[in-house]
């Protein structure tokens, strides 16, 4: 049998369990909480009461029940259809017996489908002559049903607890870590824990691991050579630049020490050409 929650989460009995009365085994699509109201939906044989009516007067001639608008108007079609006809093979030079033709009763009740309509009417058809509206309930009516968020509280491992626990399942400071290392840590807790499918290799597979990993490892290699190597001539060349300034810094300094003098000494001029 299907059941659901109310949340939408479908699922299924698998089978009764003996030891407890109308206790069962289900499985669901995804994870429940405690909290869910699960519903089943059953099916169970209902008898109507049976109802005898015994009418009498269906016995007459005359229809009980008064014609609707809709067969008057079909038997008034007809009527003028009849007449329509009877004038045409009138003027077609043809005989018609003056009795031929169709004569709208006198009773108008008389235009009925026959004496077979029964005499109950439904509740709706009652409603309708009557003009009572359907009662409602509020129970009864959809709404929108507006759920606030579940937010799960943090899992807090007592001291006490931790302490007793191996090193691998003790939460670790990732403070500090790159979100790289903080998924690495994610996903070897999956695996230790089981919640992460485990794929196992073949010895193909493995090989080819094997190899992509001694491949990044010369690769590593390499590179932290390279950079060594690019270090060391920079810190060669940061040296020889140092001693090239050493060794031209009383010429730099003799070299300032004109241009801030000839600098001076145009700008005295230009004072003293303003001031003429």
């Amino acid at each position: 049998a299907a059941i659901r929650t109310v949340s939408g989460i479908r699922g299924m009995i698998k089978k009764a369990v003996s030891d407890r009365h109308g206790a069962f085994r289900a499985t669901f699509e995804d994870k429940i909480l405690k909290s869910d109201i699960v519903f089943c939906r059953t099916w169970v044989p209902v008898t109507p009461k049976k109802f005898f009516n015994p009418i009498t007067s269906l016995l007459r001639d005359k229809p009980i029940a008064a014609p609707t608008d809709k067969e008057k108007r079909r038997e008034e079609r007809r009527r003028k259809n009849e007449e329509a006809e009877r004038q045409r093979r009138i003027d077609a030079g043809e005989e018609v017996d003056e009795d031929e033709g169709y004569e709208l009763p006198a009773d108008p009740e008389a235009l009925s489908i026959g004496a077979g309509v029964p005499v109950l009417k439904t509740v709706g058809q009652l409603r309708f002559e009557n003009a009572v509206p359907v009662p409602r309930s509020k129970d009864s009516l959809y709404r929108q049903i507006n759920r606030k968020e579940r937010k799960f509280s943090k899992l807090i491992i007592p001291k006490s607890v931790e302490s007793n626990l191996p090193f691998a399942s003790k939460p670790k400071q990732q403070q500090g870590q790159t979100e790289r290392a903080k998924q690495r840590a994610k996903d070897r807790s999956a695996t230790r824990t089981g919640t992460k499918k485990v794929t196992i290799m073949s010895n193909h597979d493995k090989k080819v691991t094997t190899l992509i990993q001694q491949l990044n490892t010369i690769r590593r290699d390499k590179t932290a050579k390279r950079k060594e190597t690019r270090e060391k001539k920079l810190a060669e060349r940061q040296k020889k630049l140092d001693k090239d300034l050493e060794k031209f810094a009383p010429h730099h300094k003799a070299e300032k020490k004109r241009r801030y003098r000839e600098m001076g000494e145009a700008a005295k001029a230009k004072s003293a050409k303003r001031q003429r």
